[in-house]
């Protein structure tokens, strides 16, 4: 007796290739999905980390800026700045040269936390009023430091500050406080990066610290800029100084703004 052998007919392979087709679309579909927002929300968290480190080191630089030495100021207008001194230490002075007293070159301070890092590559300010007094070419209130004379086992009392020349400061302190300030630290927004500007041992160091930033459209003759990165609110009887930063960050559809208010103490 012959037995025959059962098999597949044509209609029943095409359903199941049909099949296995749609169930490929739906699951490629689901994997190409899943990989498309993996590889959104990895790229949102990149630009929000880069952006987030840019800013709070900007904030935290600002905070110990000196009293009156933020401005910010246009290199282009799709360039644009802040720009300011940082604080190294402060102490209370004893005795300055103002005049009509006599020139000097030494000045008598109070011992402070720190004075064995001041060196000559910092300088001392007093009673800056406004950034003129600090960025002018020949001012009196910033000079350069010497060196400071710290006696032997001197946890406390008064020390020595030496300035290369004898110089005049252009007025007394109410408080007879006095800084010790570094070179001037720049942020600009250029096009699309944000760079750190630092001068170092007479050489200038630029630093790279964001990108895919939202490029300055702020043309200073504009009554209302489009965008401005930074603006300085100047101080008043009422408030201390503020400078405003809005950052936006820009990455394909992804758009990041970190809008910040940083209040700059002006007791100089």
């Amino acid at each position: 007796m012959l037995r025959h052998s059962r098999g597949f007919t044509l209609i029943e392979m095409v359903m199941v290739i049909v099949l296995l087709g749609i169930t490929s679309v739906g699951i490629g579909s689901f994997i190409r999905l899943g990989s498309q927002a993996y590889a959104e929300v990895s790229a949102r968290d990149e630009l929000i980390a880069s952006a987030r480190f840019a800013v709070e080191r900007l904030n935290r630089e600002l905070r110990q800026a000196l009293p009156n030495s933020i401005r910010d100021y246009f290199i282009s207008v799709s360039a644009q700045c802040v720009e300011f001194m940082p604080i190294v230490a402060s102490t209370i002075y004893q005795d300055i040269p103002v005049a009509p007293e006599p020139a000097s070159d030494t000045l008598s301070i109070i011992n402070f936390s720190g004075a064995n890092n001041v060196n000559n590559n910092h300088s001392v300010a007093v009673y800056p009023i406004n950034e003129t007094d600090l960025y002018a070419s020949n001012t009196d209130y910033i000079y350069p430091v010497d060196s400071v004379n710290i006696a032997a086992n001197a946890d406390t009392g008064t020390v020595e500050l030496d300035v290369p020349l004898n110089v005049h400061f252009a007025e007394d302190s109410p408080t007879q406080r006095l800084y010790f300030i570094s070179q001037p630290i720049r942020y600009c927004v250029e096009n699309t990066e944000l760079y750190r500007y630092e001068q170092l041992n007479n050489v200038q160091n630029r630093v790279l610290m964001a990108e895919n930033l939202q490029i300055p459209n702020n043309n200073p003759s504009d009554a209302i800029p489009d965008y401005a990165p930074f603006e300085l609110a100047t101080a008043s009887q009422f408030r201390n100084a503020i400078t405003r930063a809005e950052l936006r960050f820009i990455r394909g559809d992804e758009q990041v703004i970190f809008n910040n208010e940083v209040q700059v103490l002006n007791v100089p």
